[in-house]
């Protein structure tokens, strides 16, 4: 059983996954298990979320360097993937797609995607629980503001699994992807909005200027002052949000990055399970 996409799990399993979260911010479990974490891209909050979750489950954890392997002088990855395959329980890939591709392919083990320029399934498991602590059901509307990416994608993906909508203030590129009845056409709209969530500008793959990206502004909630604001990390101030932002009183992403531990080990618990 591995995580690849958010697609890859039903609605009961991620139930599971949330209770196990509830549980482990009372209790902690302990796996003998060996771990590797194998990222090819830059991260912060998932690198370190992830390897402190392995070391609050007792798991055996290597992190995997490119440059001190045989791979630098010629061994062929399909072998490297194999040899992994009696060495390693698990492995949390962050990297293209292709490579992730790849890589289950020659491995068998488990596989977590902690994110491609795909999809990015752990980071929305982790938001959508953030959120559940807050509202205890999924009754609820969240606002993507800023282009299509990858962690929106995931988003899609999550609201069919729970049933909670989603609204989009989008680009012109991203709204013929999206059903005319989930764009935002009047700021208004935001009075029915429960949860406001952006990203950074500088993902994956995303070439375009400043000046014409959407931003998260303050007057949004002025506009509700129910709503709760979501930035998945790292932000940049007065470019995918204004600053002032940051100030309202239900501004939950600090309370958002600190879960990524309790979500990383229930999943990780789960999936062993």
């Amino acid at each position: 059983m591995s995580f690849l996409s958010f697609k890859d799990f039903e609605y009961i399993e991620y139930l599971k996954i949330f209770k196990i979260c509830l549980l482990l911010k009372k209790k902690n479990y302990s796996l003998n298990k060996n771990v590797l974490i194998k990222f090819d891209l830059p991260s912060t909050r998932t690198n370190i979320s992830f390897k402190i979750a392995c070391q609050k489950l007792g798991c055996n954890l290597y992190e995997f360097d490119k440059k001190k392997s045989q791979l630098i002088r010629g061994e062929k990855k399909k072998d490297t993937y194999k040899v992994f395959e009696g060495y390693f329980d698990m492995i949390i890939f962050r990297g293209i797609s292709n490579k992730l591709k790849y890589l289950s392919r020659y491995f068998k083990g488990i596989i977590i995607n902690a994110l491609t320029e795909k999809e990015h399934p752990t980071q929305i498991l982790n938001d959508i629980f953030t959120i559940f602590e807050i509202k205890k059901n999924f009754d609820f509307t969240i606002l993507w503001v800023g282009e299509l990416n990858n962690v929106s994608k995931s988003l899609i993906y999550a609201s069919k699994k729970f049933g909670f909508l989603i609204k989009f203030l989008t680009d012109k590129k991203s709204k013929k992807k999206i059903k005319k009845i989930n764009i935002i056409r009047n700021i208004k709209e935001i009075k029915k909005i429960d949860f406001i969530m952006t990203d950074t500008w500088n993902s994956m793959n995303n070439k375009k200027k400043d000046k014409k990206k959407l931003k998260v502004k303050y007057k949004f909630f002025k506009i509700n002052k129910k709503a709760y604001f979501m930035h998945c990390l790292p932000l940049y101030r007065d470019k995918e949000v204004e600053k002032k932002v940051l100030k309202i009183k239900n501004n939950i992403i600090w309370k958002q990055s600190q879960n990524k531990i309790i979500t990383s080990m229930a999943l990780i618990k789960y999936i062993f399970k």
